[in-house]
């Protein structure tokens, strides 16, 4: 029986070497920007909207949970929820 060489890599030491890839090459993710301003990022609707998708997500899941079933409803005001 011939043994294999194998490289184990836990999940912890593949973020850790990620994120130093990152820090190192300086590079963002294409779908983030750099902002300037405190004004830029407060009147970005980008990620204001991707914000808002993860309220609904957790709205959905609080009522799916209390109701006992699926779910899926929008908040119409993310800062007043209320189950």
């Amino acid at each position: 029986m011939r043994s294999r060489n194998v490289i184990s890599v836990t999940k912890k030491q593949l973020k850790a070497k990620k994120a130093e890839t990152f820090l190192k090459n300086n590079t963002m993710p294409t779908f983030l920007k750099r902002y300037e301003t405190m004004t830029q990022i407060l009147t970005d609707q980008g990620p204001a909207a991707l914000g808002d998708a993860y309220i609904n997500l957790a709205y959905s899941l609080a009522l799916s949970n209390k109701k006992g079933k699926p779910c899926g409803r929008k908040s119409k005001d993310p800062l007043s929820l209320k189950l």
